[in-house]
């Protein structure tokens, strides 16, 4: 208490100057009327406020306002005046933390009757200082004492406190708290402390076999992938959904007990109720499975045809046409799929014939399997290619031909034909956008006429142009 008393006199010198002396023979100072006091700095506010509490035994909010004070202005007496109320509090420690910081940083500015009277008070607190042992099982449980949660104390370390009949409890989710009433005295001759939590709850954890799946536990979800949490004594259902599949498997939770529930490759959960505490861990991620489904497409695309007639002079653009078509497949693995197609084509080439201009028209139903290939996992933007063979049911028809000719007549056959499609590929909730480059060959040996003449010379047929897909995929 002397040191308040040191701070008060020194605060109230100040204010006893400003003074009129009472002295009817003194000299007085005439202030006019319109004059005002000078104002109170927030320095001298919240030391007045702290002091005005501490006296009042309010050592919270005297502490609040002296830390303000100094953060107002670093001086020691707002230190001096902490150190103080921190003692009240029962807290010698960190009053003496406090002390020691304004010896450090303000001596030079602290007068010696200050310096003597903190260096003294530092003295007397390290003699009266208690050092007890304190372990808490589980480890992780919060310990107060006197009601105050000890944030820089860790199971089993040694807690300073001054004298007296210490509160000391221990909490943690999932155990019931325990209080203990313990007397100490100075110095390390204190008996160790146990406080051992009983269990209340189990823990359980669950994990799925795919980190995206949604865990759900009494018809809440919990979290994704991987949960862990305490659960109360009895019955309880967990489910694990993901694609509109559902998993489920009823559990009985006892106090203490510790509970794995794990998703197997085909969906279905198992529990063990014997599993090791070491496993699994905070930092386990579910095994990602196999992506594997059925999709569909539809095409559009523009084709071009670059083939070689006799005798026909082909003009540089007049050779584009449009197709339509259908492509159903199953994903197989991350990386591949195979799919059936079908497309109809209607190609125009026009070109002349001994300066006569003609026209041939080429309409083809080609239908075959291809091999997809994309870039592996589940993503919203790849690359992607497909690569097959099939038949080609085509149609070919002269218009303006020569006369007298027999080498430019209509036909129609069936022949084989290859594709190699390359693009890239938008995934959003399983709608698939595909942009695609389509190059296909096909033969013309079908084409033969009975006098053994071809109007390509057997010359296959290549087909150039841009293709889009919309589909969806059941991935």
């Amino acid at each position: 208490m002397r040191l308040l008393l040191i701070v008060l006199l020194l605060t109230a010198s100040s204010l006893v100057a400003a003074q009129p002396s009472g002295d009817d023979n003194a000299p007085t100072i005439e202030t006019p009327a319109e004059a005002k006091p000078a104002p109170v700095t927030a320095y001298q506010q919240h030391m007045r406020n702290g002091v005005k509490l501490f006296k009042e035994s309010q050592w919270d909010g005297a502490i609040a306002e002296f830390e303000a004070a100094y953060a107002a202005e670093k001086k020691a007496s707002p230190l001096i005046n902490l150190a103080l109320a921190h003692k009240k509090l029962a807290n010698p420690a960190k009053a003496i933390e406090v002390l020691e910081t304004a010896l450090r940083e303000h001596r030079d500015t602290m007068p010696p009757d200050q310096l003597e009277a903190a260096q003294r008070e530092i003295d007397e607190m390290r003699g009266l200082l208690s050092y007890v042992t304190v372990k808490v099982t589980p480890a992780s449980a919060k310990l107060y004492v006197d009601d105050r949660l000890q944030q820089s104390w860790a199971s089993g370390q040694v807690l300073t406190l001054s004298p007296g009949h210490r509160t000391l409890r221990a909490e943690e989710h999932g155990y019931a708290s325990l209080e203990r009433y313990v007397r100490i005295v100075s110095g390390n001759s204190n008996a160790l402390v146990e406080l051992a939590l009983e269990p209340t709850h189990g823990e359980v954890i669950v994990t799925a076999h795919h980190r995206a799946a949604a865990i759900d536990v009494d018809g809440n979800q919990r979290g994704r992938g991987l949960w862990k949490d305490m659960l109360r004594p009895g019955p309880h259902t967990v489910t694990v959904r993901r694609d509109g599949e559902e998993h489920t498997v009823q559990i009985t939770v006892a106090a203490g007990g510790r509970y794995t529930v794990t998703q197997l490759k085909d969906g279905t959960l198992e529990s063990d109720a014997t599993a090791p505490l070491e496993a699994p861990g905070d930092d386990l991620e579910p095994e990602a499975d196999i992506l594997r489904g059925a999709y569909g497409t539809g095409s559009a695309a523009f084709l071009a045809a670059f083939a070689q007639v006799e005798d026909f002079d082909v003009s540089g653009t007049d050779r584009v046409g449009a197709a339509v078509g259908l492509h159903l497949g199953y994903r197989v693995a991350d990386w591949a799929g195979f799919e059936v197609m079908g497309q109809y084509s209607d190609i125009r080439v026009g070109g002349k014939v001994a300066d006569q201009e003609m026209t041939f028209a080429l309409r083809t139903l080609r239908t075959g399997a291809l091999l997809r290939v994309m870039y592996p996992g589940r993503s919203w933007f790849r690359f992607l290619g497909t690569v097959g063979a099939g038949a080609a049911f085509e149609w070919l028809e002269w218009r303006n031909a020569p006369a007298n000719t027999e080498l430019y007549l209509d036909e129609r056959g069936v022949g084989p034909f290859g594709q190699v499609d390359l693009g890239v590929e938008f995934e959003l909730n399983n709608v698939l956008i595909d942009l695609m480059v389509q190059h296909s060959v096909q033969g013309t040996k079908h084409f033969d006429l009975d006098n053994g003449r071809n109007a390509f010379d057997t010359k296959p047929i290549f087909l150039f142009g841009p293709s889009a897909r919309v589909g969806y995929g059941l991935w």
